[in-house]
């Protein structure tokens, strides 16, 4: 049967049920590039549905560029077809799969994709697999993954810096990780430290640090020293750290970032932290104009002020500073 819809190119599937999964069938077509998932609901058969769609890809003479999997539940049967279906699919440049998907096998099969430019372990607040304990299996293998720049990841901050003190990394631009486990100071000075030793020529780096709020350890702003590491990070031109913490620093930190990021751009250090914790933690209002003298591209900046002394304005004239997050 002839497609309704020929020259159809990308797919964004939401459902809620096997019974529609099915029905994906009947739009894969030659022309599809890009195919995005999203399953709502946690359910054995959801996954037997979605992975029966994508075992169609193939026969079907369909090469995609891009793949995104949002799925509450999967099993192990899931798993162990998925890389199979990533080495039918050699174009593929962009790739999100549902999170604790990243099995040995999987990551091999990921790693194999010669145009791979982006890969997101996607992430939600709640979710219910049973195979969750697998954790994050990335591994770097000598030649694995030789286009990749872009990588997200949802992990502790433990298993992040691990993850990035292993040999054959790729040469990543932009990093994302993204921890909403307990953590210690040490565990955010090793992950700086992993990256500052292993990823010295990243351009864009995103840190998203938070903690289970029943959690009561993580306490008090997180000092500057944790992060210095990454000042040999000489070539960030965007970096983004949010945390239910706020980052302590002084005008000499603030000096000794401006230098070691001169093409500093986009800039945030942790600008809306937890009030009940951090409330009388922020930066004298007058750090404003230290920054836009400092950094003299700087864009964007966003920091925590104490508005206590918001009365005392900063006299110095910013030309460059577009957007400001306090």
């Amino acid at each position: 049967m002839e497609s309704l819809f020929p020259n159809l190119q990308e797919i964004v599937w939401q459902s809620t049920g096997s019974t529609t999964l099915r029905y994906i069938r009947l739009f894969l077509v030659p022309s599809v590039t890009s195919l995005k998932v999203n399953c709502y609901r946690a359910a054995h058969d959801m996954e037997n549905g979605c992975m029966e769609a994508l075992e169609l890809l193939a026969p079907r003479q369909i090469s995609l560029s891009r793949l995104g999997l949002t799925m509450w539940t999967y099993g192990q049967d899931f798993l162990n077809r998925l890389p199979a279906v990533l080495d039918n699919q050699p174009r593929l440049a962009w790739v999100s799969l549902p999170p604790y998907s990243a099995t040995l096998q999987v990551v091999k099969a990921l790693g194999r994709l010669p145009v791979l430019e982006e890969y997101l372990a996607s992430f939600y607040e709640e979710y219910q697999n049973p195979v969750e304990l697998l954790g994050m299996r990335v591994d770097w293998e000598k030649g694995a993954f030789p286009a990749l720049r872009r990588l997200t990841l949802y992990t502790s901050l433990a298993d992040a810096s691990f993850v990035m003190a292993k040999p054959h990394q790729p040469r990543l631009q932009h990093l994302t990780l993204a921890n909403r486990d307990a953590f210690h100071n040490s565990d955010v000075y090793a992950l700086c430290l992993s990256l500052s030793t292993n990823q010295f020529n990243i351009t864009t780096l995103y840190l998203f640090i938070y903690y289970d709020s029943k959690n009561e350890a993580a306490r008090g702003p997180m000092p500057f020293d944790l992060f210095r590491p990454l000042l040999q990070c000489r070539g960030l031109a965007e970096f983004r750290l949010r945390s239910h913490l706020v980052i302590a620093y002084d005008d000499k930190d603030i000096a000794s970032m401006a230098n070691a990021w001169p093409n500093m751009r986009f800039l945030t250090l942790c600008p809306d932290p937890d009030l009940q914790v951090n409330l009388n933690d922020g930066q004298p209002f007058l750090s404003i104009g230290i920054f836009g003298c400092s950094f003299t591209n700087l864009r964007e900046l966003g920091i925590y002020v104490n508005t206590l002394d918001a009365g005392l304005i900063p006299d110095a004239h910013h030309a460059r500073l577009a957007v400001l997050d306090l």
